[in-house]
């Protein structure tokens, strides 16, 4: 994995938690969030623990840079600022994960394995705020778009348990294109703008049920 935080003193200390567990292995750092893209492009890490505040100011500069140039690259914001509404705003943004500073020595492990696995992983806070913004977009949306069909939701469903396309359509014995035609009738219907939407809309989704 990679680390992103300007406290020389706080990478130190995930280093330490992260060496007790041997599923994880930090392979590079920075404290300079500008490079944090450039590094990433070389090393390819298999995640990526971030900050998103820096000389005291939070900002989404930083992991908007990381989604957009890196998407594939799940990122976890590792944060000490306890505001909920950021939190939503981080994984709204891209962030498949978002933990507190204070956490990090008991949760960070789990937190991990949640993102890494498909699952977006945020406190209770977080995560309602979510659920609820989700429900309230959902009841205008079901206004204006029709309700997904049966093989709509069922490929939702698929894609919330971490299944790939070709997996997909290997499940439903149908065509990777049409899994991919499944997708953007997904997206209008939800008005959703990336497969990053329709994928935290699909893990979401899965979790209230």
């Amino acid at each position: 994995m990679f680390l992103v935080d300007e406290s020389p003193i706080l990478l130190a200390g995930l280093r330490s938690i992260l060496q007790t567990n041997r599923q994880f292995r930090v392979v590079s750092e920075t404290h300079d969030p500008r490079l944090g893209v450039e590094i990433c492009h070389k090393i390819q890490p298999d995640v990526i623990v971030t900050d998103i505040i820096f000389d005291g100011m939070a900002s989404l500069d930083h992991l908007l840079a990381l989604r957009r140039d890196l998407p594939r690259i799940p990122v976890l914001v590792l944060t000490g600022a306890r505001d909920p509404i950021l939190g939503e705003q981080a994984i709204r943004t891209g962030a498949r994960g978002l933990l507190y500073k204070q956490d990090a020595a008991s949760l960070i492990p789990t937190a991990l394995k949640s993102i890494l696995s498909g699952g977006i992983f945020a406190n209770d806070q977080v995560r309602n705020r979510l659920l609820e913004s989700f429900r309230r977009t959902g009841a205008t949306r079901s206004k204006r778009r029709s309700e997904l069909s049966h093989c709509e939701r069922n490929v939702l469903t698929l894609l919330s348990q971490g299944l790939n396309t070709r997996q997909i359509a290997k499940k439903l014995e149908i065509h990777p294109k049409t899994v991919q035609s499944f997708y953007r009738r997904i997206k209008f219907k939800l008005q959703l703008h990336s497969f990053a939407d329709l994928l935290r809309c699909a893990t979401l989704r899965q979790q209230q049920l």
